[in-house]
């Protein structure tokens, strides 16, 4: 267990988990807006 790699590790995972899902609305958005 690494202090110093804990923080940017959660970090990184913290954005991801917040990116993943808004970039998968936005193209499921588009192609459900289409129509």
């Amino acid at each position: 267990y690494c202090v110093e790699m804990a923080a940017p590790f959660l970090a990184v995972w913290y954005v991801a988990g917040i990116l993943m899902p808004v970039l998968a609305g936005s193209l499921l958005g588009r192609r459900w807006l289409q129509w």
